[in-house]
This record gives structure tokens, sequence and C-alpha cells, in this order.
């Protein structure tokens, strides 16, 4: 089990997510590869470190972290399917010490349901806000699915209404990284939504894009109908490119990120 110890309080923790030492860069130019950072399937995965600039709020009560680690909560549309299938909560229970669950519904979007369980983002931290609650780390996947007016405004209410539930968990949220030709205009605006919203709202981007399509990769200028790595286009989205896949190389992604940003807090003096 991790060891997750000795946190500091910062007033400002959550604002200081967006700058934690391993967030993952806007500019593919200044994303140079991380040495010793595991290589994936199909190209590497890129982090950009930077100077810590604080302690983040202690993520559990330390007596809880000795019994059960840390609690880790995914909130998604189908790619967490894809990761439920991938194994990534067992991957998270191991690098966390405590127990991890997916949510994740087919189509969804923040404010609309999907066609599985039939929620919203939104509805779905209501009917699990006694388990995140108890979460420290929070990884939120959203934003493939268009539905939303306006995703900035949809994002920031999603966000503000997890924090009122859990304001000392470590956030996350994954940029999109499909390249369904007809669509790719809209998720480039919808990632530079999420990277410019980081400082903000307090959560640290891992980068979809370039875990599947290597560290060179620009989630902002995302190529439209390039086939992720060994698959072909994906019928039915009316046009080339790929949604779904890449699974293996983004749940390295994220248990990497885990491992490196919650040692980094371990890290802090009080």
């Amino acid at each position: 089990m991790l060891a997750v110890k000795n946190y500091c309080l910062c007033a400002r923790a959550c604002a200081m997510l967006a700058i934690a030492p391993f967030m993952i860069a806007v500019v593919a130019a200044q994303t140079p590869a991380l040495p010793g950072l595991k290589q994936a399937a199909s190209g590497q995965v890129a982090l950009q470190p930077v100077k810590p600039a604080g302690c983040i709020d202690k993520l559990v009560d330390a007596s809880a972290q000795k019994s059960s680690g840390i609690s880790s909560y995914v909130l998604a549309d189908s790619i967490g399917f894809g990761l439920h299938a991938e194994g990534l909560e067992k991957r998270l229970q191991e690098q966390l010490g405590g127990p991890s669950k997916i949510s994740y519904d087919t189509g969804r979007s923040i404010s609309s349901p999907g066609i599985q369980i039939n929620r919203s983002a939104l509805e779905s931290v209501d009917i699990d806000s006694a388990y995140i609650a108890n979460s420290g780390v929070i990884i939120i996947i959203l934003g493939t699915n268009q539905m939303e007016s306006s995703f900035a405004d949809s994002q920031r209410l999603l966000v503000k209404k997890l924090k009122l539930i859990a304001p000392r968990a470590v956030y996350y949220w994954v940029d999109i990284g499909a390249t369904i030709s007809t669509q790719v205009a809209g998720w480039n605006a919808r990632n530079k939504v999420i990277y410019d919203q980081a400082p903000e709202l307090g959560y640290v981007v891992i980068s979809r894009y370039k875990a599947i399509f290597g560290p060179n990769a620009d989630p902002l200028n995302i190529r439209a109908g390039q086939n992720f790595p060994d698959l072909a286009d994906e019928r039915g989205y009316g046009g080339p490119g790929n949604m779904h896949g890449g699974y293996p190389e983004l749940a390295a992604a994220i248990v990497e990120t885990m491992s490196r940003t919650i040692s980094q807090t371990a890290n802090c003096k009080q």
C-alpha cells in the first residue's frame, strides 16, 4: 500500500493543483518526455515536471489511511467502461491502498444521461455522494459527448458540486483523445476549456490524446480522422477516426500520474 503521510494544510490547495508537479503540458512542443516514464504499447506518455508550488491539503484522515488507504472515484462516460474492462479499478486499489469505483454510462455528458444506467454525471454525483465524500482521489473523464450548451459552465458546475462533497480530494480531468473527423472542431474547443479552467477549478490534466499518440501530440489540435494505432475507423459516427480504444495506454497514464502526484504530497513539510 502506498503510504501517504505528513500532508500540509494549504488554504489555496485546490487552486495549486493545476500546477502540480506532473501536470500534462498544453502545448506539445513544450512537453519533453520525462526520463523513466513507462513506455505504453503505442506511444510514450509525456508528463511535464514543473517546480512544486505548494502542498496539497491532506487527502484523508491519517488513522483512516493506515487501515484502508486512499479511496478513488472515477466519473466517466463510455471511456470509463473501457477502463473498467482494462482493470483500472484494481490497479488504483493496488496503487492507493483503498477501494476504487468507476461510475460510467455510455453516451452521457455532464448534464445528459447515457444509455446504460440512464444517469447524467451530475445525477451520479448525487447517487454516489457518500462514497465520494470518503474519496481522496477523483478522476473525471467527460466531454466527448457534446451535449452541453456550455461545456465550460457545465464543467464548473460539476467540479464545484464535487468539491462541496469532497473538498480535500485531489482532482484530475482527462482530456479528449477521440479523432472522429466530424467532431474534432468541438473536441479541440473543449480541450482548450479543460486546460484553461484547470487553475481556477483546481485539477491536474491527464492527456488521453498524448497517451494514445505520444508525447508530441497536441490535444488542442487533434488530427481529424486519424486512426488510433492498430485500429480501423469506427463505423456509425459520420466520419473516419476513432472514439473508443487506447485503454491500456490511458490506464498507464492515470496510474503513473497517481504515483508521482501522491508521492509528491507525501513529501510536503509541515
